[in-house]
């Protein structure tokens, strides 16, 4: 039994036809037949339950399928960890990432990667954290950029950035001429907050509930420049990190400081645990923690 027997064996369990496999695999039926029969006289089982009206796996097919999916999984594994070792320094990354960070710290970062490594191309996906650290755990993506703390004990986190949420309010607003105000002060007031797929929803939420009240959630958005608009327009107000609350134009919008309490906002680069990570990959994490070498801190060990 050898590697390539467990490919056309797959192919015959999906396909659930031999004709169908051969096409796939570019082998003749006859002889996709042939080696399907020597797997099991080797094996000493039956495999697929031929007299079925749809070809069907047996009990002992359904195990063979599962264990040879994972070493086709790992030949291919190596095949690639080979391939980046030759091939240095080209590669594709699939990094997903909320709007609110990309805008405000990522642009840079990128700019900056690619002048050193030109051909290794960056796919960005831009949603919000909760999608970002289900796709990263799916594999549908190679990095994340999300909110911390993460508590899926799956990922690894870097820590990439940390700063102050601020209230965003409108120039006529009665607030907008504090220093700084506390949050219970907005008990009565309309937030127009990001969507539930963001963490600055939860945070927000989480830390008016902490005061002693829910917030009345009067729209929810997934672009940051849309609920800047809205709270200019007078609509309602909003909590967000201070570096984008900066952003907005004074004339339309007043930043004030949060205290009692102060909330923080923490962003961090995060990856799966126990997966192989790509040549350009690897190189992306170390340039990440070359950049800033004083937050690029690892929160727990490799």
């Amino acid at each position: 039994m050898d590697i390539k027997h467990l490919e056309y064996f797959t192919a015959v369990a999906h396909h659930k036809s031999f004709t169908k496999a051969a096409q796939a695999m570019h082998v003749s039926q006859p002889g996709l037949s042939k080696m399907i029969k020597n797997l099991e006289e080797e094996l000493d089982v039956i495999l697929l339950d031929r007299n079925a009206k749809e070809m069907a796996l047996t009990d002992a097919g359904e195990i063979l399928l599962q264990k040879a999916e994972k070493m086709i999984g790992l030949r291919a594994e190596i095949s690639s960890s080979l391939y980046n070792i030759v091939h240095m320094k080209k590669g594709k990354i699939r990094i997903g990432i909320p709007p609110v960070v990309g805008t405000v710290f990522f642009a840079e970062i990128i700019a900056g990667f690619r002048e050193r490594y030109p051909d290794i191309t960056i796919d960005l996906y831009e949603q919000g954290t909760h999608i970002v650290e289900k796709q990263v755990l799916d594999g549908q993506l190679d990095l994340g950029v999300a909110v911390l703390p993460v508590h899926e004990p799956s990922l690894h986190m870097i820590p990439f950035i940390e700063e102050e949420m601020a209230l965003l309010v409108s120039q006529s607003h009665h607030l907008a001429d504090e220093e700084a105000v506390s949050l219970k002060d907005l008990k009565e007031e309309a937030f127009i907050t990001f969507n539930k797929h963001f963490s600055v929803h939860d945070i927000t939420i989480e830390a008016c509930r902490e005061q002693g009240f829910d917030p009345h959630i009067a729209f929810e958005s997934s672009q940051w420049d849309f609920i800047g608009e809205m709270v200019g327009a007078k609509i309602g107000i909003s909590i967000l990190p201070k570096s984008i609350c900066t952003r907005f134009p004074s004339s339309k919008v007043s930043v004030v400081s949060l205290h009692n309490p102060v909330i923080p906002w923490k962003g961090g680069i995060i990856y799966k645990k126990e997966h192989y990570l790509s040549y350009a990959t690897r190189e992306m994490i170390r340039y990440l923690e070359e950049v800033n070498p004083i937050r690029y801190n690892h929160l727990e060990s490799n």
